[in-house]
């Protein structure tokens, strides 16, 4: 009777596992609704602003007084970081590890108001740059720690 019992269950299992194969195999195809693909990219637009929320915490303790909380910083004395095509990740980089002495142009604009450098770990200075490369209308990519790090 015991071995007809661990046979049943075995059949019985056999075919849960196919039956849920072929519900996922139905669902592979599916087309899916207005809303269902609305809520995908409210999904994935909250997944992107996640992404930066380090990085922008960061920035705004370390460099919104300077550069303003909106990145359009100050003319003639802080460059801005908004809107910016000069702006380069690894150059970004370099401003936050070792800062700035000297004149830099910033869209056309002089600027030589020294910028100190900022003690961050390699995430963290990452995730920084990540957010301003990737705030204010900036799409200028992505970072990563090991990038940091082979500019400390």
């Amino acid at each position: 009777m015991e071995k007809k019992t661990q046979i049943s269950f075995f059949i019985i299992f056999i075919c849960f596992v196919i039956s849920a194969c072929t519900f996922e195999k139905t669902n592979e195809n599916k087309e899916l609704t207005e809303e269902e693909n609305e809520n995908i990219v409210l999904k994935e637009h909250l997944l992107s602003k996640n992404k930066y929320r380090k990085g922008e915490a960061l920035y705004n303790e370390k460099c919104a007084s300077c550069h303003k909380k909106d990145g359009t910083g100050v003319i003639g004395t802080f460059p801005p970081l908004a809107k910016t095509e000069s702006l380069n990740p690894m150059l970004a980089i370099n401003a936050i590890l070792h800062g700035i002495e000297g004149e830099t142009i910033v869209n056309e604009e002089k600027y030589t108001t020294p910028m100190q450098k900022v003690e961050l770990s390699n995430t963290e200075t990452a995730d920084l740059v990540n957010y301003i490369l990737n705030s204010w209308g900036n799409q200028n990519g992505k970072v990563t720690p090991l990038d940091v790090e082979e500019l400390r």
